[in-house]
């Protein structure tokens, strides 16, 4: 089996690294603030976002054109997401 070389822009294990650690001290964050739930679920997806930002090759993502498909699935998945935090954080929160 051989290993084509990526032509991504970053090293995908460096993203990889930076998610592993990003999952790593959620809880901890979490844990120690005061916020409500579903604030600290907003807050942790805005700090996903900017951190993540700098490595997107804008070149790449004007050249791509979603389908109706495309769109109604990336639509479930934030809908599915949303319910995650709804039905995980608010309802059931972590005790503290």
């Amino acid at each position: 089996m051989e290993l084509k070389k990526s032509n991504a822009a970053v090293n995908p294990y460096f993203l990889l690294c930076i998610s592993i650690l990003a999952i790593a001290i959620s809880s901890i964050m979490i844990k120690s603030s005061n916020t409500p739930p579903s604030v600290a679920g907003m807050y942790r997806l805005y700090i996903t976002v900017l951190i993540m930002l700098p490595f997107v090759s804008w070149k790449k993502l004007k050249l791509i054109r979603l389908t109706k498909y495309d769109c109604i699935f990336v639509l479930s998945a934030g809908f599915f997401l949303g319910l995650h935090f709804l039905f995980g954080w608010i309802l059931y929160p972590i005790p503290r």
